[in-house]
């Protein structure tokens, strides 16, 4: 990454650099990875209103590369590496379970700016759902 400076100037930035910066801004050890692992999960879970994989579908190998499919194009990664790195396990375990279902009857899939700093409903309805797996 870089930015320029008010002068013209370029100036690099490094994902320590910006991992430090968001550890000062939020007063905990978080990183960027955990933001992309927050935004993993949501897209994976957003993934059942988006396209057609339907709940009642059995969770073949086929129906959890679909939503892999899905979110890797959301976070310009691989499949393989979002399964890897940003999808929590448990998660996907859940669907293939059929265990996802009640969770997935609460979002909404809408998101608007309310100029609020806190968790949209899908947000709320992941992290119940994180700290049921817990």
């Amino acid at each position: 990454f870089q930015y320029y400076t008010e002068e013209g100037n370029s100036k690099a930035i490094d994902s320590g650099m910006v991992n430090n910066y968001i550890q000062e801004i939020t007063g905990q050890a978080f990183t960027a990875k955990d933001f992309r692992t927050w935004a993993g999960c949501l897209h994976f879970l957003l993934a059942f209103k988006n396209i057609d994989v339907s709940l009642q579908q059995t969770a073949s190998k086929t129906a959890v590369n679909e939503l892999l499919n899905y979110v890797s194009k959301k976070l310009g990664n691989t499949p393989t590496v979002c399964k890897k790195y940003y999808v929590h396990p448990g998660i996907i375990r859940l669907y293939e379970e059929s265990k996802l279902q009640t969770y997935l009857k609460e979002l909404d899939g809408i998101e608007e700016n309310d100029d609020v700093s806190s968790l949209t409903n899908d947000e709320k309805v992941l992290m119940k759902l994180l700290k049921k797996m817990a």
